[in-house]
C-alpha cells in the first residue's frame, strides 16, 4: 500500500512537471515572436484593435465552438448535456463582452498596451502635423519623458532584481507547487534506498526521479529568465520610443509666435487728434 501511494505521487508530480516545462521551454522558444506580436497589437488604437481584430476573433471562435456544441445535441446522453454547456458558455462568454462593448469597460489585457499606444499616439501626432501648435508640442514631449522614465525604471528594478526576488514575488500556490515537485521525487529516491536499497537495476529509476527534480527546478528559472528578458527589452523599447518622439519634435518646426496688435483706445484717438492740430 505504501508503496502504490508513492508511485502515484510520484506519477502525479511527473506529469504536473514535464507538463510546466514544456510550457516553459515553448514559451522560451517563442518569447521573440509573441513580443513582436504583442508590440503590433498593442500599438493599435482601441477602436480599431476591437473592431478589426478582438471582436472578429471572438466572433470567429464563437461560431466555431457553437457549431461544435450544436452539432453534439442529439448524440447521446453524455454529448447533448456537453453541446447544452458548451452553447451555454458561448453565449455567456459573448454576451458579456458585447455588453462590456456597450458600457465601455473593455480594457486591454495589459498595462504595457497602454503604454505602447501613447508612444504611437504621439508618433501619429507628429506625423498627421507639420507644424505643431504649442500646447500640442508640450503634450508629446511630456509623453516621451514620461515613457523615458517608465523605461528606465523598470530596465533598473529588473537588473538588481534576483532569483530569490522573483520566486517570492510569484503566488504561494505556485510556491508551494515548486517546492512540492523538487522534493518529491527527492523523498521517493531516498524512501526507496532505505527500504529497498541500491542496485544496479535501481539506479536508472533514482536517474529518472532525479532528472525531474531538476525539472522541477528548472521551470520557474526558465520562467524568471523569459520574464527577465522580456521586461529588459520592453524597458528598451519605452527609452528607444522616448528618444525618437523627442529627436523627431526637435526636428518640427516650432509655432510662429504672434504679434500682438495693441489697438487704441478712444483717449488715445482724441489725443493724437489733438495733438495734429496743434502742430
Amino acid at each position: 500500500m505504501e508503496k502504490i501511494i508513492w508511485v502515484g505521487l510520484v506519477g502525479a508530480d511527473m506529469v504536473y512537471v514535464g507538463a510546466t516545462f514544456m510550457a516553459e521551454s515553448m514559451m522560451m522558444l517563442l518569447s521573440r515572436r509573441v513580443d513582436r506580436f504583442e508590440r503590433r497589437i498593442h500599438s493599435i488604437p482601441d477602436e480599431r484593435y476591437f473592431t478589426e481584430f478582438a471582436t472578429p476573433v471572438l466572433a470567429f471562435v464563437g461560431g466555431l465552438a457553437g457549431g461544435i456544441s450544436t452539432s453534439l445535441i442529439g448524440e447521446g446522453p453524455g454529448a447533448t448535456a456537453l453541446g447544452f454547456t458548451m452553447s451555454a458558455i458561448i453565449v455567456f462568454a459573448v454576451a458579456r463582452n458585447q455588453y462590456s462593448g456597450a458600457i465601455g469597460h473593455r480594457p486591454r489585457p495589459a498595462v504595457r498596451a497602454r503604454w505602447r499606444r501613447e508612444a504611437a499616439g504621439a508618433s501619429r501626432a507628429l506625423d498627421n502635423s507639420s507644424a505643431l501648435t504649442a500646447l500640442e508640442r508640450r503634450d508629446v514631449q511630456q509623453r516621451a519623458h514620461v515613457l523615458g522614465g517608465i523605461g528606465s525604471r523598470i530596465t533598473a528594478a529588473v537588473r538588481q532584481r534576483t532569483w530569490r526576488d522573483a520566486f517570492q514575488a510569484e503566488s504561494r500556490k505556485r510556491q508551494a507547487a515548486t517546492v512540492m515537485s523538487v522534493a518529491l521525487p527527492i523523498a521517493a529516491s531516498l524512501w526507496a534506498s532505505f527500504r529497498y536499497g541500491l542496485s544496479g537495476s535501481s539506479l536508472l529509476g533514482h536517474a529518472v526521479l532525479l532528472a525531474v527534480s531538476a525539472a522541477a527546478v528548472a521551470t520557474p528559472t526558465l520562467r524568471w529568465v523569459q520574464t527577465r528578458r522580456s521586461l529588459l527589452a520592453l524597458g528598451q523599447e519605452l527609452s528607444e520610443y522616448s528618444r525618437d518622439l523627442l529627436q523627431r519634435l526637435s526636428q518640427t518646426a516650432s509655432p510662429r509666435p504672434r504679434v500682438l496688435r495693441v489697438r487704441p483706445t478712444t483717449t488715445t484717438r482724441h489725443f493724437v487728434r489733438r495733438h495734429a492740430r496743434s502742430t
